[in-house]
């Protein structure tokens, strides 16, 4: 998820999906929180009152 590699099986419990926000919809990474109204990836702005909401696991 981050594309950093884990080296430790541990240390998977130091990411959690809560401290992410969903998927933008302009360029499909997550937000940087869940109260995020901006995407720092590619500057996609949410529309007027919305907010990025929390990550959910993928349906693959």
């Amino acid at each position: 998820m981050t594309g950093f590699p884990l080296y430790n099986p541990n240390a998977i419990y130091c990411v959690r999906m809560a401290n992410y926000g969903s998927l933008c919809p302009n360029c499909q990474k997550p937000f940087r929180t869940p109260r995020a109204k901006l995407c720092a990836e590619c500057g996609y702005t949410l529309p007027e009152g919305t907010l990025a909401g929390p990550l959910k696991e993928r349906d693959d």
